[in-house]
């Protein structure tokens, strides 16, 4: 047997937002965080629990602010980014080609445990990486892994190899936490998707 429905996308690189209505509270809001459909964690509605349409966004701000809890590893040690002077910060050519960003990774002092767990989707993993003696910072666009095989922190930056070298020497310390590249609603490009509910969508 064979089931035909209707499908349609949009590139998460455009409109990388997606707004739910709700009828109940008769308002769209974005999804926070946007959970890819393989996850297990993606929000599905009923049709006739909305309003009967949902919207693409280009970068909409959250709604809350949000607060970085620090990783941990498997023992519950949490996560310290110290350089390795030795090592420095170099280009990750395969990342750069699988993703299609600009890749680097940083040697950090080896921590206890691997942390080998990252933050990559489209939305919600913008970070802001602080050298904490000197204050200067820079927009990260995602982490890979916070802590490959417990000396390397792979992430995607939005500066040069030479400029993140620079600024973050050996035995730097970076703090993180969340980067807002939202910008207001009536600045988003967007698309809305009309599916209708009850009888208008039967």
């Amino acid at each position: 047997e064979e089931m035909y429905m209707p499908w349609g996308g949009v590139r998460s690189s455009t409109l990388r937002e997606v707004m739910y209505t709700e009828a109940e509270m008769a308002k769209a809001e974005p999804i926070e965080p946007l959970e890819q459909y393989d996850s297990g964690g993606a929000k599905l509605a009923a049709q006739n629990d909305t309003l009967g349409y949902t919207v693409f966004a280009e970068d909409l701000p959250y709604s809350t602010p949000r607060v970085f809890e620090t990783p941990r590893d498997f023992q519950g040690y949490p996560l310290e980014l110290k350089i390795n002077g030795y090592v420095g910060c170099e280009e990750l050519p395969f990342y750069a080609q699988f993703y299609g960003i600009t890749a680097a990774y940083c040697g950090i002092i080896a921590i206890r445990n691997p942390i080998e767990t990252g933050c990559t989707d489209p939305v919600g993993c913008d970070f802001w990486f602080t050298n904490r003696g000197t204050g200067q910072g820079m927009h990260v666009r995602g982490v890979i892994y916070w802590a490959a095989s417990a000396t390397e922190l792979h992430f995607f930056p939005t500066i040069s190899i030479a400029e993140i070298n620079a600024m973050f020497p050996g035995d730097s310390i970076i703090d993180v936490e969340y980067y807002e590249t939202g910008k207001p609603r009536a600045d988003n490009k967007a698309l809305g998707h009309v599916f209708g509910t009850g009888s208008e969508f039967e």
